[in-house]
């Protein structure tokens, strides 16, 4: 978003006094759109508790900042503001951004934390951004940054199903783009379950040619098993895949794990499609975090805490990407690693205490 004067000069003042700067400032364009022009910026939360403090009159841990390009830097302020959005494909939305200003004056949108609106998070990640225009403030008295946010390596934005997909309904398969909120959709553990939220994002060829982590994954046609995918499954690189073999059990002690489907690639009939042309994700959210049937291969929903580690004995490896099942209550996935340094591709910013 470029450099600005201090949006937050007076430290001992809890507010940012020229967060009015941006007001009626427009950020990107068609020539410029701002889905390529992603910076990656790592958190580094010293502390492991899942905050990193904005710079004030007490000066912030040594431990504590952010680094863009190899360089650490304070994180002076942030602030959410209400911003029109127009899209890749068009169309204009309207809600939340949350902008970062760092130490020397630099200015970036931030992903929506975990804790974020459904309606925010299709807002500011469900398509490629050209622009946004800054219309007013809605919250500039932050005191720090929640590091867990969407849009992280390992795992951005979202579980996601590529158009297609068809998804097990107890009146038969479904395209998942034809599912609305409300439909219900049959689930491994919890039978049938209604669609709380859909999301769904389009990538054009250039943005996935610049962002290769959101190139799908494609597993042909029975590569993990007789019918498993019944037919050739396209996913996110993230999406977790149900696996049961005795590998999971003498490497997790379960009968069942989640791996990532990034993690599956080195398998026979499992690959990354490196020209897909445009892409078009979509993201279900259930109650719970769910196992459904898509392409006949069982595979996880969204998971409104993903992010949040709840069962740490389940994570004996968490550099693999597989994340074992039933480490506790009956039916219910647990353990996302939520990683206290990683980077974010800053592209949106937050709002309470934590930004």
């Amino acid at each position: 978003m470029g450099r600005n004067r201090d949006l937050d000069p007076s430290e001992s003042f809890r507010g940012a006094e020229n967060a009015g700067d941006l007001i009626g400032r427009t950020f990107g364009s068609t020539n410029d759109p701002l889905w390529a022009t992603r910076t990656a910026m790592t958190f580094n939360d010293g502390n492991s508790n899942g905050n990193i403090p904005f710079a004030g009159s007490t000066p912030s841990p040594s431990n504590e900042f952010v680094s863009v390009g190899g360089a650490n830097r304070s994180i002076d302020t942030g602030i959410a503001y209400n911003a029109t959005f127009r899209y890749a494909d068009g169309t204009v939305g309207n809600g939340l951004v949350r902008v970062l200003q760092d130490g020397a004056g630099n200015m970036y949108m931030v992903p929506p934390p975990r804790d974020a609106s459904a309606a925010e998070v299709q807002t500011s990640t469900g398509k490629p951004i050209v622009s946004i225009t800054i219309n007013r403030i809605l919250q500039n008295d932050f005191t720090d940054l929640n590091t867990d946010r969407f849009g992280l390596p390992g795992d951005p934005t979202f579980p996601c199903f590529c158009k297609g997909t068809m998804i097990l309904t107890p009146h038969g398969e479904r395209p998942v783009e034809s599912l609305s909120v409300g439909d219900s959709v049959v689930t491994q553990d919890n039978g049938v379950q209604q669609i709380r939220w859909i999301g769904s994002k389009s990538l054009a060829a250039p943005e996935l040619a610049a962002n290769r982590n959101l190139l799908p994954v494609v597993i042909r046609q029975g590569a993990l098993g007789d019918n498993a995918p019944a037919q050739d499954l396209m996913v996110s690189q993230q999406h977790r895949i149900l696996v049961r073999s005795r590998v999971a059990r003498n490497m997790f002690g379960a009968e069942e794990i989640l791996v990532a489907a990034k993690h599956l690639t080195g398998l026979a009939g499992v690959e990354l499609l490196e020209e897909p042309g445009e892409v078009t994700y979509f993201h279900l959210l259930f109650d719970a975090h769910e196992v459904v049937q898509s392409n006949g291969l069982m595979t996880e929903s969204v998971h409104r805490q993903a992010g949040l580690v709840r069962c740490r004995p389940c994570l004996a490896r968490r550099d693999s990407g597989a994340l074992p099942r039933a480490c506790g209550g009956a039916g219910k996935l647990h353990a996302r690693a939520a990683l206290h340094q990683r980077a974010a591709g800053a592209q949106s910013g937050r709002a309470p205490s934590k930004a």
